[in-house]
């Protein structure tokens, strides 16, 4: 039970950060592409 709430405190907040990077990337990738068509 231990090891499995360490595992949730290292591995929740990275999965947290990749999805935040995520978002981001796709908001620049929209950008870029804006900027490409126009």
């Amino acid at each position: 039970m231990e090891e499995k709430m360490y595992a949730d405190r290292i591995f929740y907040p990275i999965l947290k950060l990749f999805s935040n990077l995520k978002v981001l990337l796709q908001a620049i990738w929209k950008t870029k592409k804006g900027k490409f068509l126009f």
